[in-house]
């Protein structure tokens, strides 16, 4: 039988009644001072109370069960998550559209696309969505969580029986390109995807007294990672504590551990990376991330140097890839006192889920790219977790490329996206987390951030947001320290002349902040910063001689 989100609460609600599952900071003066715990058992009622309220206003206006009911949010508060459960509880399929991401203009692109009936928004100083069809109800949350008023939960309806391919949520993906699609998700997906984050947060706490796990929030309740994330966190009776955004400074983190006793973390690599190098300039600090049980990462990873240095001094990385369209995990790498053999966070392995029987349930196969040592990963027809939206072959091919680790079978190394690797005038592929990589490691004190573009120019140019303190300094300088720095690198040093920085006019160097990126995760979206760009490359190759 398959286990649904509903279902997955309700047990919760069973087995941890008393137990905290999120903590909501406390203010005094902008200054955090403590925390307050949300039961499971008062999350399960404001979950009721929540459905009960949208199953009445929905019917009223004739929307019926099983309608698809876009939720505009940020995602980043313990009411929008009341909300998503108390619309998919009410019996509707949830479109979650983040509103961190996404501006009022799209909306009516993908409520109309998805076939919605009605789009619930947070007003919180935003523009009305305005939508292109009369037959799409908007509402506006309520300023809080609706309370019972008596009624039992036998004046909730029951949600509406579905077979296993049915839609049960629908998400959205756009990467780089900013271009939204459309991630429906099945209840057969999401069963399995539960299956996936149940194994992955094992209690795992070095204190056995400890009663429960505490762990932080990670970006958006509409993005997968959190929407699926916290489903395995309810599993084991796991506590999250509301971050004041995504991206929280270091006295937060602080008062998370010391006021909500985080004991475990989630984080994109962004975060995880500003966390590593205040680490390295704060021996406090870097014993609270040490005696951390975990820190779970994914996407792309952060500078390898980094990444480096916090494994060899003791802080304990979790690097889980996966994808919008199949969830989280699929490969994962790190984890010590985990579940699988530990490794370096760099060195991925097929996530360990198996059938009852030892049958596994994760089918995968990665193949070559262009007669190279790249291999794409692709999830096979077979596979537990393979999305609605397939090739013809009934394959799903992600994009994302992988290199075999040299002499371990079954090892692998991202290498990025396919669109990482952009194509120079030769025709031939240019590395482009390589070389930022390199940046990063030799230049850390004077780069806050950077990205490589050229795409079919005879070699690739090198974007950098200098450090606030040098900024103001003679940008000539900067770039020749920079080139100078990059080009003591062995791997930059061995590149043909068309896989590295050729000269210091290949460097370009922007405010920090200039560098556009997403809003979940901040990755920098190179092809938006080429695009951005194009006129300064032409500049620069019109004036250099090939």
């Amino acid at each position: 039988m398959l286990q649904t989100l509903i279902a997955n609460l309700e047990r919760a609600s069973s087995l941890y009644a008393s137990l905290p599952a999120f903590k909501i900071p406390i203010f005094q003066e902008d200054v955090i001072t403590g925390y307050m715990e949300i039961t499971y058992a008062k999350l399960y009622q404001d979950v009721l109370d929540n459905a009960r309220y949208w199953s009445q206003v929905l019917q009223k206006d004739g929307v019926q069960q099983k309608s698809v009911v876009g939720l505009y949010v940020h995602g980043m508060k313990y009411t929008d998550v009341v909300h998503l459960y108390g619309i998919m509880r009410a019996g509707y399929i949830p479109q979650l559209i983040n509103r961190s991401i996404y501006a009022a203009d799209v909306i009516s692109h993908l409520v109309l696309k998805s076939d919605a009936r009605a789009l619930v928004y947070d007003p919180d100083g935003a523009k009305i969505p305005h939508i292109g069809a009369s037959n799409v109800k908007l509402y506006v949350l309520p300023p809080s969580i609706p309370v019972s008023n008596g009624q039992d939960d036998q004046a909730l309806q029951d949600t509406p029986p579905s077979d296993a391919n049915d839609v049960a949520l629908i998400l959205h993906t756009g990467g780089t390109s900013s271009i939204p699609k459309l991630v429906r998700m099945s209840y057969r997906l999401l069963d399995t995807i539960l299956k996936k984050v149940k194994l992955l947060y094992t209690p795992f706490s070095k204190d056995n007294d400890k009663r429960y796990e505490v762990d932080s929030w990670i970006g958006s309740i509409c993005h997968i990672g959190f929407a699926t994330l916290l489903t395995g966190r309810w599993y084991h009776g796991t506590c999250t504590i509301q971050q004041t955004s995504g991206f929280p400074p270091r006295s937060e983190i602080i008062s998370m551990v010391r006021l909500g006793h985080l004991s475990r973390a989630s984080m994109f690599p962004v975060l995880l990376s500003r966390c590593i190098q205040d680490a390295r300039d704060d021996t406090e600090f870097l014993n609270l991330m040490r005696n951390l049980d975990g820190i779970i990462t994914g996407g792309v990873p952060p500078p390898r140097e980094l990444e480096n240095w916090a494994w060899e001094n003791g802080i304990n990385l979790i690097n889980v890839y996966g994808s919008t369209e199949s969830g989280i995990p699929m490969l994962i790498g790190g984890w010590r006192g985990g579940v699988v053999e530990t490794k370096h966070p760099q060195l991925l392995v097929h996530f360990p889920l198996n059938a009852d029987d030892g049958t596994p349930l994760l089918v995968y196969d990665f193949r070559s790219v262009d007669n190279s040592q790249l291999k794409e990963f692709i999830v096979l027809p077979q596979s537990a977790d393979i999305p609605t939206d397939t090739a013809s072959d009934g394959c799903y091919y992600t994009g994302d490329l992988f290199e075999e680790f040299a002499g371990e079978s079954g090892v692998y190394v991202c290498k990025g996206r396919d669109a990482d690797w952009i194509k120079m005038s030769s025709g031939l592929k240019v590395d482009c987390t390589t070389l930022e990589n390199i940046a990063y490691q030799t230049c850390s004190d004077l780069i806050f951030g950077c990205v490589i573009i050229g795409t079919g120019k005879p070699s690739p140019a090198l974007v950098v947001e200098p450090h606030s303190f040098t900024a103001s300094g003679d940008q000539e300088s900067l770039r020749n320290e920079i080139f100078q720095r990059i080009s003591t690198s062995d791997i930059h040093a061995k590149g043909l002349s068309w896989e590295k920085i050729a000269s210091p006019e290949m460097i370009i160097v922007v405010e920090e902040g200039w560098l556009p990126r997403t809003a979940v995760k901040g990755n920098v979206r190179r092809v938006v910063a080429e695009e951005r760009l194009r006129w300064k490359l032409d500049q620069i190759w019109a004036s250099t001689p090939v």
